[in-house]
């Protein structure tokens, strides 16, 4: 099977970090088709509309035996599922065998070939990020914010999926890991992820390993990446460095590891002006001011409330 040649995002609305997130990811890789799908378009990249995926015939069947079971946002956690059936949608669509997924909050470092090097996936497969965890935690979390799929994995993923809402015992493992922490995290798409690597280990490769020296963040947030406490911590995020131009992560014990993308999950964002590596762009300074701007307010936020 040939390479993945397409990086898709998916992002209802308009953020002001999206053409950061877009264009570092066209740096990191020139030669690959950088797709947005989504309800704004971002300068230099031709948007494919939402709704062209929005009434797919799958997408359809799982709304329909979707239950709300988190303490988020039902329209939010929704749209989280439904985002692999777009992507399975617009793979079938533009005849892509292979493509990598990326949160609209993840730069991207190294390049497609990198990435397939260091994490080979089996034929059929997928890759995405899997934290070591006790399935008796009913922690039970996996990330695709970056996710390799090939078209085989994600139409058995999209299929289990609906499966896990309209089987009965797929639903009482949602109520049992819904009580046992009750309430908190619920069910939502990385539960699911987890509970498909659960059923074919053999057939997904985990990015939150070290293989090669190199790893992709599971949340520039958190020490935690594959092991809890894996990483060293800086002003509040992984240190992250650029020695010879490389994005560097550090381990607990100092050893550098090659970056190939960074997560700047939740208020991660602000950062992502200060850490993009792309080409400047229309806006960048603006973007920049902004970032800053809600980080200076978001401090004194808490300043105040620990005052």
């Amino acid at each position: 099977m040939s390479a993945a040649n397409h990086i898709v995002f998916f992002h209802r609305n308009w953020n002001w970090y999206l053409p950061y997130v877009l264009r570092q990811a066209r740096a990191a890789c020139p030669a690959a088709q950088v797709v947005l799908v989504g309800q704004s378009a971002v300068r230099g990249f031709p948007l494919d509309p939402l709704e062209r995926y929005e009434a797919g015939a799958r997408a359809q069947a799982f709304r329909r035996v979707y239950r709300h079971m988190s303490p988020n946002p039902e329209k939010y956690e929704l749209f989280c599922f439904l985002r692999w059936f777009y992507l399975l949608d617009f793979m079938e669509a533009n005849g892509v065998e292979r493509a990598l997924h990326l949160d609209s909050d993840f730069l991207l470092y190294g390049t497609l070939e990198e990435l397939e090097a260091t994490y080979p996936i089996p034929p059929g497969g997928a890759a995405y990020c899997i934290p070591d965890q006790d399935h008796a935690s009913f922690a039970w979390h996996a990330s695709a914010h970056v996710g390799l799929f090939t078209l085989e994995a994600l139409r058995d993923f999209c299929a289990f999926a609906t499966a896990t809402f309209s089987e009965e015992r797929w639903m009482e493992q949602y109520r049992v890991k819904v009580e046992a922490q009750r309430g908190l995290g619920g069910i939502n798409d990385m539960t699911t992820l987890y509970l498909f690597w659960r059923q074919r280990p053999e057939r997904i490769t985990n990015l939150s390993e070290v293989r090669g020296g190199a790893v992709l963040d599971h949340n520039v947030n958190l020490a935690l990446n594959q092991h809890e406490g894996e990483y060293q911590l800086r002003d509040g995020l992984k240190r992250l460095e650029f020695p010879d131009g490389k994005a560097t992560l550090y381990r607990a014990d100092g050893t550098p590891v090659r970056a190939l993308g960074v997560h700047f999950q939740g208020a991660g964002k602000l950062r992502i002006p200060e850490f993009y590596r792309g080409a400047p762009f229309p806006g960048q300074a603006l973007g920049g001011l902004y970032a800053g701007y809600k980080r200076t307010k978001r401090r004194l936020k808490q300043w105040v409330r620990g005052r």
